[in-house]
């Protein structure tokens, strides 16, 4: 996004913004029916919060040394060189919900060739944090101080952004609140149906984390947030 005042609403009708909220709350209801549906039967089963795999290839982020599976679906701008596979470009996964298991080779179709009982989630480490990652959420509670905002999925406020492509509906979800919480930017093209959701966040070790989601997802913002994060600890090498 870029920096910069606010632009005011020109245009936009409250309906807009209605028909986003009530899209994402109809395919959130339809991929729990569906997720509910596979499970049924197969009793509980284990959440792993990251890989453990002992075939490990070794990428460089920073300062940071990362312990990939050999089997996960990772890309790299800078493919890893040297006899230990070291690399300091950004590394990109395909990851299935809730598994975290590998989704696919390619790491462009994240968010948006999700089957509805098994999305896909792209995820994005890097050393350089992004700097939208601390001006989004200051961004919506801006827009939401000048034009107010609705109640969103899981306890989130939810604002709709003024201007943009008149092809593509953009909201920002974002957590009440006076200290920067959690913010994803949500887009929906009125050629299909399918949101798609991006989240940008430093992590407290230096690293930038970009993941990107399907829509039905939001509801369930705060365990998508913090099992990912955990995925990124636990591929730290020790």
């Amino acid at each position: 996004m870029m920096s910069g005042p606010i632009p005011k609403a020109t245009g936009i009708r409250a309906g807009h913004f209605g028909l986003l909220t009530a899209a994402l709350c109809v395919l959130a209801i339809a991929y729990v029916a569906q997720l509910a549906g596979a499970l049924q039967g197969n009793g509980p089963t284990a959440e792993p919060a990251g890989p453990s795999a002992p075939d490990l290839t070794l990428y460089r982020l920073g300062p940071h040394i990362l312990q990939i599976p050999s089997g996960a679906s990772v890309s790299s701008t800078n493919p890893p060189q040297g006899p230990h596979g070291r690399s300091d470009g950004p590394l990109m996964f395909t990851l299935s919900w809730p598994a975290l298991a590998p989704a696919g080779p390619t790491p462009t179709s994240v968010g948006t060739a999700s089957h509805p009982s098994q999305p896909v989630i792209g995820l994005e480490l890097s050393a350089v944090t992004d700097p939208r990652a601390m001006k989004e959420w200051a961004k919506a509670k801006a827009i939401a101080s000048m034009h107010g905002d609705e109640p969103g999925p899981g306890g989130l406020r939810a604002v709709s952004v003024p201007g943009g492509d008149t092809d593509r509906r953009t909201a920002i979800f974002f957590e009440a609140g006076n200290a920067p919480g959690y913010v994803a930017t949500c887009d929906r093209s009125r050629f299909e149906d399918r949101i798609t959701c991006v989240r940008r966040l430093a992590l407290r070790d230096g690293l930038a984390l970009t993941y990107r989601f399907d829509g039905t997802l939001l509801p369930n913002w705060g365990r998508l947030d913090r099992r990912l994060q955990e995925f990124v600890l636990n591929l730290k090498a020790k």
